[in-house]
């Protein structure tokens, strides 16, 4: 089961550099720490609530994703697809994120993010949807998009600072690029306004 339907996830609405900023600067503590992490590592949702201290490899600053827990079920499954068992490289955003969790969550519990109200892993993406996401955007004055946004706001930053499309592709869990570029095709348009005039220079 998924956070959204096939069509909505591949509806590609991501946030901007100040609606991202806006959106932050109404958050602090635990829930500043799950949607920075959100904005920078492009996991879903499912795989958000799904995180684990021990998942982290500190030195290399990596973290193993090998886990989901999608709204409907009663605990973090193994992802249905070899690419969404992935090791993901920590932005430093997101590894910022992660060390000023620690305080929060580190001593006491197994799953990194926890619901402060329930001092308990998330349940799942509505209750964040419900209590920080909705709140913050209305405070933000930042236009409503899903969650599942932050997904495609990564990957959008990613594509627009020309990072390498095949690394792109296994950071956000694809099984293949040509899934990127079917996903991400009008930004990695946009991303390269000079297509074609290095060869131009280089041959002619």
């Amino acid at each position: 089961i998924l956070e959204e339907s096939p069509d909505k996830q591949k509806t590609i609405d991501p946030f901007n550099k100040e609606e991202m900023r806006a959106i932050l600067n109404e958050l602090d503590g635990q829930q500043k720490n799950l949607i920075q992490f959100s904005f920078w590592t492009g996991l879903r949702p499912s795989e958000v609530v799904s995180v684990k201290w021990n998942d982290i490899d500190w030195e290399k600053r990596k973290l193993f994703i090998k886990r989901a827990k999608t709204q409907k079920a009663t605990a973090p499954e193994t992802p249905k697809t070899k690419s969404g068992i992935r090791r993901l490289d920590l932005q430093v955003p997101a590894f910022e994120a992660i060390e000023k969790q620690k305080k929060y969550t580190f001593s006491q519990s197994e799953f990194i993010f926890h619901d402060p109200d329930t001092d308990k892993a998330w349940t799942g993406h509505q209750p964040i949807r419900r209590k920080v996401w909705i709140p913050a955007l209305k405070k933000a004055n930042v236009r409503y998009r899903r969650p599942y946004q932050t997904r495609h706001t990564f990957a959008s930053m990613m594509i627009t600072a020309e990072e390498n499309l095949s690394w792109i592709s296994k950071q956000i869990g694809h099984s293949n690029i040509s899934t990127t570029m079917q996903f991400y095709a009008d930004y990695i348009d946009d991303s390269l306004p000079d297509a074609g005039k290095k060869a131009v220079k280089m041959f002619f």
